[in-house]
């Protein structure tokens, strides 16, 4: 390997920084590998599925040499045969999952692949921290389908930049696509199936993505609404009608997530609905909020807002909210989390002013996604206002 292409990158992308946004979002053209410099010889690892075989023909695509394993004991095969450049390795395989079989090819004896650079494989709706492959010794985690551009961004890296475009332009379209890709990932939405439900429309893409954060207030209302009047056919129709959103930015997770509810819906009965729906909307609200940050919007959406119309009626006081609050604090102190989610559960029922319900519902968000410190400041900074 002749160094990476990281900094080259840079360099070319300031050779046009005036280059306007219209330009970095046209499609990319496939770049190929000048093989009279060099040859890169890739490594796929991953269980047989049409995401292997797409990733198998975007690695071709490009000019690399691919050789494809579904397993890790044919993987440990490959590497004490062949030297391979670029190792693609998925995190889960029978017998020997990605973890235990990087290991092995790094101090496998015979292994002809010991410092190759490896990257891990993940499932769509995988969210582990990508932490936990860098101690691990990958290079980094891709979720798949691996979209095209952060696939070219990293190979180019590990490339002789004499055997790549010299094309700047280019070079800022892969960048600026692969730095969205990359950050639509965290937050649960796949860009290489929104852009595929888009037709390759980048422009119709960011649309789409605007309206999913557009509607989700009034549609997540409206939803509620349904499942507290029991209302089968709105509550279909509704997360219907959200799942299809959801196909058009990519989010996979909330199309499986929606259509487990549509599906709820249909046997007539909104019970297990109902009992889900809570998590479903902080789930919801995740992707939201993400979605949102990748566009450079503001927002402040809290999906666990409860109705006044269906709080228990008791008025609860700014002075007896605080009190209980402090109480709720005392129980984080001690370490009693299903205590402090208990006591969280009983007081957003109560009747409040909107302002303090919004504080409150914000502390309950808190407490729900695990973060008690969080939820310490937040409840430390509403008893002293």
């Amino acid at each position: 390997m002749l160094g990476s292409l990281k900094e080259d990158m840079k360099r070319r992308i300031n050779q046009i920084r005036g280059i306007e946004e219209e330009h970095v979002e046209e499609p990319i053209p496939d770049f190929v590998i000048d093989k009279n410099y060099t040859k890169c010889y890739v490594l796929l690892i991953d269980q047989k599925g049409q995401d292997l075989i797409d990733l198998k023909k975007l690695s071709d695509r490009v000019g690399c040499e691919t050789t494809v394993s579904h397993t890790g004991v044919t993987c440990m095969e490959r590497v004490r045969k062949d030297k391979y450049d670029v190792i693609f390795l998925a995190k889960e395989l029978p017998r020997m999952n990605g973890f235990q079989t990087l290991r092995n090819i790094r101090n496998t004896k015979d292994s002809k692949c010991k410092d190759t650079v490896a990257y891990a494989l993940l499932s769509a709706n995988d969210d582990t921290p990508e932490e936990v492959f860098l101690s691990a010794g990958f290079a980094g985690a891709l979720h798949m389908p691996v979209d095209e551009a952060l696939f070219m961004r990293e190979i180019a890296k590990h490339v002789n930049t004499k055997a790549l475009p010299e094309d700047p332009r280019l070079w800022a379209r892969i960048e600026a696509r692969a730095d969205l890709a990359e950050k639509l990932q965290h937050c649960g939405v796949i860009l290489a199936d929104g852009l595929c439900a888009c037709k390759d429309d980048m422009e119709e893409y960011r649309h789409q993505l605007n309206r999913f954060c557009d509607q989700y207030e009034n549609s997540r209302g409206k939803i509620s609404q349904y499942l507290f009047e029991k209302d089968v056919n709105g509550f279909m129709n509704g997360t219907r009608e959200v799942r299809e959103q959801a196909k058009l930015v990519g989010a996979r997770y909330l199309v499986d997530l929606f259509d487990d509810h549509v599906n709820m819906s249909k046997d007539d009965s909104l019970d297990i609905a109902e009992t889900t729906w809570m998590k479903t909307m902080l789930d919801w609200e995740k992707v939201v909020v993400g979605v949102a940050s990748c566009l450079g919007r503001d927002v402040d959406l809290i999906a666990s807002e409860i109705d006044r119309d269906q709080t228990n009626g008791i008025r609860l006081t700014d002075h007896d909210a605080k009190a209980m609050l402090m109480d709720v604090l005392r129980l984080i102190d001690k370490g009693e989390e299903n205590e402090v989610i208990a006591s969280m559960d009983r007081m957003v029922t109560y009747d409040m002013s909107e302002t303090m319900r919004l504080k409150v519902i914000r502390v309950d968000y808190s407490v729900r996604r695990g973060e008690m410190e969080e939820a310490k400041e937040l409840i430390t900074a509403i008893v002293e206002y």
